[in-house]
């Protein structure tokens, strides 16, 4: 563990291991029946634990490409008749990325009736549970194949609004959170209740709370349960550090909803605090501000606000999509990016608006 720090073995028990496999296989279905598709390596504790842990208890099948692309991901689901994938959330973005463009590329009236066909689907399965996606967008089905049925998404926040566009394509996108910390599991949907804006509800056994919650409710999350790491290995003041009486302290920032259900709103390191008091999370920003065909990459960051000393302002740092200006014949890449921004700022509150922006290849 420490993609974003010093490097620490996180000591996981046998113990832990397998009562938070149990724990995910009560929450996510998997069976004999089920044939998993595996692309992530497994040194890391979230494939360690979908990929081969639970579909080894629970006599799943599962397959490990020899090379790794698009291409030849997207072949296997029919191929091997995959019914289960997880995989991080830039493996969904760029599908969604592909599905929507075709959409969004359809003119008059095949344009207006797709996208009502998203909304009825999404009134459906929010009411009924009915879902007929796979019907209305059997184009976007069609590549895994007759039989997948589940995706999982993890090891990184998910941008709820593509998690909706999945859900109202007919797709069961199961979202779950946890760290290497936790046995990669804490948290997770059940089938019956997903939900694009949450990561679902503590398996079972785990405890989670949110720790000083401001009036909105955000806090850091705090968790415990028998699937905590005993400590990180050979450094006990950096265990002493996030383990303390008892509650693994995440450095995640979110808030807990009526029905138990967890959102992530950020890292706690990287909460911006603007001149006025207000907090701002930059992954929700990026996740707003990303919507735009003209941005690839966008990070937003606190700098300091020169008329206000100790206090930060919001600048964005973005990557263009250069194939998609070409595509729309842009050739002032930063002022067409930048009136995007500020079109798409009138839509947010004045202070989650950027104040500066500077371009990068």
């Amino acid at each position: 563990s420490g993609t974003t720090g010093l490097p620490k073995g996180v000591v996981l028990s046998h113990c832990a291991l397998f009562e938070n496999v149990i724990a995910g296989l009560e929450r996510i279905e998997l069976t004999e029946r089920d044939h998993v598709l595996g692309v992530l390596p497994l040194f890391h504790a979230l494939p360690l634990m979908t990929n081969f842990l639970a579909p080894m208890v629970a006599g799943a099948q599962v397959t490990f490409l020899t090379e790794l692309n698009p291409e030849r991901i997207i072949a296997a689901f029919p191929r091997f008749g995959i019914t289960f994938f997880a995989c991080v959330p830039l493996f969904f973005y760029r599908f969604h990325d592909r599905v929507m463009k075709r959409l969004t590329g359809l003119t008059g009236a095949r344009r207006r009736i797709a996208f009502a066909m998203l909304r009825i689907n999404r009134v459906l399965r929010r009411t009924t549970g009915v879902n007929l996606g796979k019907r209305f967008f059997a184009a976007a089905h069609a590549p895994f194949g007759p039989r997948l049925r589940t995706f999982v998404s993890g090891g990184a926040k998910f941008d709820p609004r593509v998690g909706q566009d999945f859900l109202d394509l007919g797709f069961t996108l199961v979202q779950g959170y946890g760290l290497t910390e936790a046995c990669a599991g804490l948290t997770a949907h059940p089938p019956t209740e997903l939900d694009a804006t949450t990561v679902g509800r503590p398996l079972d056994g785990v405890e989670v709370r949110i720790d000083n919650p401001d009036v909105e409710g955000i806090g850091e999350i705090l968790a415990r349960g028998p699937s905590i790491m005993i400590g990180y290995f050979k450094n006990d003041e950096a265990t002493a550090e996030v383990i303390r009486d008892g509650w693994l302290h995440t450095g995640d920032l979110g808030r807990l909803l009526p029905n138990r259900h967890l959102q992530i709103t950020g890292r706690a390191k990287d909460m911006i605090v603007l001149a006025s008091g207000k907090n701002i999370y930059p992954e929700e920003l990026e996740a707003y501000y990303g919507r735009s065909e003209l941005i690839d990459e966008i990070c937003v960051l606190g700098i300091e606000d020169p008329l206000r000393r100790g206090a930060e302002r919001l600048h964005a740092i973005v990557v263009p999509d250069f194939d998609a200006a070409r595509a729309r014949g842009k050739v002032n890449l930063r002022e067409e990016i930048s009136w995007e921004i500020e079109s798409l700022g009138l839509g947010l509150p004045s202070p989650q608006r950027l104040t500066s922006l500077e371009i990068r290849k």
